[in-house]
């Protein structure tokens, strides 16, 4: 029997690093540009564009090269970003002189973390495409997934102020981030060693979905983008 908790594991730690990441980074900037608004706004601006790029492309990798190809290439981005931080110790950060303020912070944060924050927003996805694949469309829900992110969103964004700034510093929260990612690699190791993916056609084969009106996803859209800019306001 497949083991599914493990999956949920891995799901709820990459959203957790995704989230906590963005903490650390603009508490780090901060000193440099001062001004939280315009350093936090900048920051939010840049990661929630990354992350729309990532869920692009999980969305359109899995769909054109099928879970069974995509899940070597999973492996091998995923080690990408060891090139780099997390895999060194993060560069030195400073203004960026006579570039506006949000530029700046456009180039820090990309160049800095950019691939490990794009290889995160894609694990989600990744992940539920893979468990689907996995077992051929047959009763288990990949959805369930989907909270686990949730979950570690949530315990990110709360546990940060509470516990790990106020307990650790910078260089020690970067550490504790670094280890989170080494066990990242190491779970999804685990999950391409145990969850193979099955052949189309072979066992129970998933009901087509119904396809979406334009206006009832154009309706879902809006909703979403509302309140995705009541909870930044």
């Amino acid at each position: 029997m497949l083991n599914i908790p493990i999956l949920h594991a891995t799901s709820f730690l990459a959203s957790f690093l995704l989230f906590s990441i963005e903490l650390i980074l603009a508490k780090k900037l901060l000193p440099i540009y001062g001004g939280s608004f315009f350093v936090w706004g900048a920051c939010v601006v840049f990661y929630q564009a990354v992350l729309l790029a990532g869920y692009a492309f999980a969305h359109v990798a899995v769909s054109r090269l099928g879970m069974e190809r995509y899940r070597f290439g999973y492996l091998l981005i995923l080690c990408w970003p060891l090139m780099g931080f997390p895999g060194k110790d993060l560069p030195p950060m400073q203004s960026g002189g006579c570039w506006p303020v949000t530029i700046s912070i456009f180039g820090q944060l990309f160049s800095k973390i950019g691939p490990a924050f794009f290889l995160l927003s894609t694990v989600s996805m990744v992940l539920q495409a893979w468990m689907v694949a996995s077992f051929g469309g047959k009763k288990e829900n990949p959805y369930g997934l989907y909270a686990s992110s949730n979950a570690g969103s949530f315990l990110a964004l709360w546990s940060y102020p509470f516990f790990f700034e106020r307990y650790w510093a910078l260089p020690e929260q970067l550490l504790a981030w670094r280890v989170g990612y080494g066990i990242l690699i190491l779970l999804s190791v685990w999950i391409f060693a145990t969850f193979k993916v099955v052949a189309r056609g072979a066992g129970a084969a998933a009901a087509a979905p119904a396809p979406v009106p334009g206006r009832q996803a154009w309706r879902w859209l809006v909703l979403g983008m509302a309140g995705s800019v009541l909870f930044l306001s």
